[in-house]
């Protein structure tokens, strides 16, 4: 998705039970940006290989799309 004028964003990882693992980034951003999790939970433990989702929220709009993390 790509962010037209400048607003918060927030990217979030979740479990299949949709709990959240992590938030890989909640800031100011505009335009196309790439962010990489680093396939750890927010305590700093490794997460299991699967499928996992990740929700992006940028002002009014959501986007919610599934990943694969392979160990």
């Amino acid at each position: 998705m790509s962010v037209a004028t400048l607003q918060t964003v927030k990217v979030v990882v979740y479990d299949l039970m949709g709990r959240e693992i992590a938030t890989v980034f909640n800031g100011n951003a505009v335009g196309e940006n790439q962010v990489t999790w680093n396939g750890k939970t927010a305590g700093g433990v490794q997460a299991a290989s699967g499928m996992y989702f990740y929700k992006l929220i940028a002002g009014d709009r959501t986007l919610t799309k599934k990943m694969l993390l392979i160990r």
